[in-house]
């Protein structure tokens, strides 16, 4: 991550006041609805960095990825603020993937949303379930159909 870690202290400060453990709903080996537990914010903040991006990936990508992941740092001290971490990591795909395939969804759907080049990577780019890390991962079964 490339937050600083004066931004990591001031939580880390906060995160003293804490009572009980965190309880993140967290796809997980074996089980996608798993309940992932932290007992200390050094160990949700360990978790978090294993999610960090490919250096390659371009830096406007790479921004907001990381203000999303603040967002889930946050989330120790209000748990509120991972939803918002959620909604800025959508973003930050929305961006990837204009930036990767928008001339090609365009040209075939006459549209660039979400929705369209997430449709174009399984109907295009042979995005297969195999080929989902997560699904690899945790079993996800059954994911993308066309």
């Amino acid at each position: 991550m490339n937050y600083s870690d004066e931004f990591v202290e001031a939580i880390r400060l906060a995160a003293g006041r804490r009572i009980g453990p965190f309880e993140m709903p967290w796809p997980m080996p074996g089980n996608l609805g798993a309940i992932v537990s932290f007992d200390t914010f050094d160990n949700w903040e360990r978790f978090l960095r294993r999610l960090d991006l490919h250096a390659g990936i371009p830096d406007t990508v790479a921004a907001k990825f990381i203000r999303a992941q603040k967002l889930y740092l946050l989330g120790w001290v209000d748990a509120d603020l991972i939803k918002a971490g959620e909604l800025v990591s959508l973003t930050a795909l929305e961006l990837a993937l204009i930036d990767r395939y928008a001339p090609q969804a365009e040209k075939i759907y006459k549209s660039r949303t979400l929705a369209r080049l997430l449709r174009y990577m399984v109907e295009y780019d042979g995005l297969t379930n195999d080929r989902v890390a997560m699904n690899q991962r945790c079993g996800a079964g059954e994911v993308f159909t066309r």
